[in-house]
């Protein structure tokens, strides 16, 4: 996937329980060129209010506090997780669908700065 240039300009808020998550988001997302800060769990989004940023990723349980405090677009990681059944068929593992994820953050960055 190429990065369009406009995008690689906004930034991206992590707000997760899991620092490793958070950390493998935050890479993934350096890859393609975007600049992206992650808040500690036990930390609030409004002490980042003032940053200019162009969206935040979180979870579900999360998205009405961060929209509370933020007014920006926010993108639930959740929704890009799936069940992939075993082929033994003794279990589904939960597999996390990247490319889905990446063109979703740059299809919102890329609408907001249309906007801006």
């Amino acid at each position: 996937m190429s990065v369009p240039a406009s995008s690689s300009q906004l930034s991206v808020l992590i707000f997760l329980e899991s620092d490793e998550a958070a950390d493998r988001i935050r890479s993934a997302l350096a890859r393609y060129g975007l600049n992206a800060n992650v808040i500690a769990a036990g930390q609030s989004p409004k002490c980042h209010e003032a940053a200019d940023w162009g969206l935040v990723v979180t979870y579900t349980a999360m998205i009405g506090h961060v929209r509370s405090l933020l007014d920006v677009p926010v993108v639930n990681i959740e929704t890009f997780f799936f069940e992939r059944p075993d082929p033994a068929g003794s279990a589904s593992r939960r597999q996390f669908d990247g490319a889905a994820f990446i063109r979703r953050i740059f299809s919102i960055l890329s609408a907001e700065r249309r906007l801006a």
